[in-house]
């Protein structure tokens, strides 16, 4: 019995570290490049919005589209052939790229 517990605790606690993972990649590892370079706003402030935000609409979309893509699978075939983990793998892919990227352009909002 104490076997089997610590055989699921030791699970469990791979399961969390492998669902961190990916965001502690992010978050040390895709830090913004450069810093922000200074311009000419045509808006007014009030009706500003950092760029570093409009890179973030992005991931959301790849998000909408992933469901899209998973509509169409699902309506012509099993749900399992849905590529779950490249679909995975490059909504982080791409978020890595967009905080690198963000850099010049004020880094993304706390």
């Amino acid at each position: 019995m104490k076997r089997l517990l610590k055989r699921a605790v030791g699970i469990l606690l791979l399961l969390v570290i492998g669902l961190l993972a990916p965001i502690g990649y992010i978050e040390l590892a895709c830090r913004p490049e450069g810093g922000g370079t200074e311009y000419a706003a045509i808006l007014p402030p009030d009706q500003h919005r950092p760029e570093g935000r409009t890179l973030l609409t992005y991931p959301e979309w790849h998000i909408v589209h992933a469901y899209d893509d998973y509509a169409k699978v699902i309506s012509t075939g099993d749900p399992h052939d849905y590529k779950y983990l490249p679909t995975i793998g490059g909504f982080w892919a791409s978020l890595c790229s967009l905080s690198k990227a963000s850099g010049p352009h004020g880094g993304f909002p706390s």
